[in-house]
């Protein structure tokens, strides 16, 4: 077998596209065919006497890249090889990427009329990268999506890996802790972070010993801690709650309730002044606001206390009088004798074991209490 045939049937074998092009006058700048092999007509679909004597333009379609076709022509006209990779388009207008090579045959005299090409369809790798790009483009959109979400949380947010360093946090987690901020940063250890912390006042609560209260904090994967509040400088409170993950990352999220403390205080004041008003007006509702002696309503609830008791004998001594009515008498200077006359001794009885008289606000109404003391 000759040698060119040998060549022939070689170039049968691959798959690639194999091409000679020759330099001829009236096509130049643009190469012609002048011979290809099966895989070339495979390939783009065209028929050999289609492609016989044509140029590689048949592959091109309308709107070729001419960037690409401005470096080729140039690699032409400077006799040097070509290597680009392009879109080609098939007899039916299917879309072919393909890698060309293109080189010269330099004869000895320094001549060069024929040129050899090889294309190589890349569809499916172009398209992988493609795919890959985008789906990379998609993968940092979502990242920087997610950051951007994190970073608009009112509420301080972070995220240490397995190992206890930090992945990611927002910038109101580094104002929150604003003493340890030089030391937070992407990779940084959570155990460096705290003792940054404790160097530098971030945490007033620890007055004792440091170790062990970092201890119980390094202790959060243990799933023994819930929410907690932690006191910061300034007379702030936040709430910190860390979750681990089923990767055993810890996500943390630190509220600052402060403000929720104060409200909080400031409600258990409320109620226990409304607990005291409501204890004080109930012993207003039943005694006389000037001597403190209980009232008719004072007596109704005696009585009615009286009568739910469950044994019925019993005996019981009874004055009434009439404060509203006593309080308008112009008592004459011997008011105690007087007092102790009408009275009697029962009345000085009845009063010491159900009422205590309050200071008087008049000499007359203090020169009775006085009696009824006596």
């Amino acid at each position: 077998m000759k040698l060119e045939a040998l060549i022939s049937q070689i170039s049968e074998f691959t798959s690639d596209g194999v091409l000679i092009f020759a330099e001829v006058p009236r096509n130049l700048p643009r190469l012609t065919i002048v011979w290809c092999n099966e895989a070339t007509l495979k390939q783009s679909g065209f028929t050999r006497e289609e492609v016989i004597g044509n140029t590689a333009v048949i592959f091109r379609g309308e709107s070729p890249d001419e960037n690409v076709m401005d470096r080729i022509a140039q690699r032409i006209a400077a006799r040097e090889p070509v290597r680009e990779s392009l879109l080609n388009y098939a007899k039916d207008g299917t879309s072919i990427w393909v890698d060309i090579n293109l080189s010269p045959v330099i004869e000895p005299d320094g001549s060069c009329y024929y040129w050899v090409g090889f294309k190589r369809d890349v569809t499916a790798y172009i398209e992988m990268q493609e795919g890959l790009a985008l789906a990379r483009r998609e993968a940092e959109m979502a990242q920087q999506r997610l950051l951007d979400a994190i970073e608009a949380l009112p509420e301080a947010f972070v995220m240490f890996d397995k190992e206890d360093r930090l992945v990611v946090c927002n910038g109101k987690f580094k104002e929150v802790y604003a003493e340890s901020a030089p030391a937070i940063f992407d990779g940084a250890l959570f155990e460096d972070i705290m003792r940054y912390g404790l160097e530098n006042g971030q945490y007033p609560e620890v007055t004792g010993d440091e170790e062990a209260w970092l201890a119980e904090r390094l202790d959060r994967r243990s799933g023994k801690q819930g929410p907690v509040e932690r006191a910061l400088p300034g007379n702030r409170f936040l709430q910190v709650q860390d979750v681990v993950t089923c990767t055993g990352d810890v996500v943390g999220i630190r509220s600052d309730v402060t403000e929720l403390r104060r409200q909080k205080q400031a409600l258990e004041e409320q109620k226990k002044a409304l607990v005291k008003a409501k204890r004080d007006a109930e012993v207003s509702s039943r005694t006389d606001t000037l001597t403190g002696l209980g009232n008719r309503r004072g007596l109704d609830l005696f009585l009615e206390g009286l009568s739910r008791r469950k044994s019925k004998r019993f005996d019981v001594a009874l004055i009434h009088v009439d404060l509203d009515r006593f309080k308008s008498i112009d008592l004459p200077p011997d008011a105690p004798s007087f007092i102790t006359r009408v009275c009697g001794s029962d009345f000085h009885i009845l009063r010491r074991r159900f009422g205590q008289a309050r200071r008087a606000r008049s000499p007359q109404i203090a020169q009775a209490s006085g009696a009824l003391r006596r």
